[in-house]
């Protein structure tokens, strides 16, 4: 950012975390729990961009946009009622610069990476 190099993070995330049950119920804590760490983390993310573009032209959105998947079908009834479900993405893909790439399962953190 500081020497005005163009780069772009781009973040898919599952809709919600792979937890069974209604993240509105207030006694499903655990969904809960993980859905604000998501949005923590999220957040904080956005946080600390905005602090390195002060004093520039620029905002978060010209280097990260956040993304989800969804998968559309039609029902095989008489009136093919569409319907859709999340598709919960696991695998981490990182690529830096055009020249390193990790593909993989485990975080991509100081703690899974070690």
């Amino acid at each position: 950012i500081k020497q005005d190099k163009k780069f772009k993070v781009i973040v898919l995330l599952p809709l919600q975390p792979a937890f069974e049950g209604d993240i509105c119920d207030p006694t499903n804590h655990t969904l809960q729990f993980q859905f604000h760490l998501t949005s923590s983390s999220i957040r904080q993310l956005i946080n600390n961009l905005t602090d390195k573009l002060q004093n520039t032209f620029k905002t978060p959105n010209d280097y990260i946009s956040f993304y989800s998947l969804r998968q559309h079908a039609t029902l095989p009834n008489k009136h093919h009622t569409p319907t859709t479900e999340q598709i919960y993405v696991h695998s981490k893909l990182m690529i830096i610069d055009d020249s390193i790439m990790i593909i993989g399962s485990a975080n991509i953190n100081e703690r899974s990476l070690a």
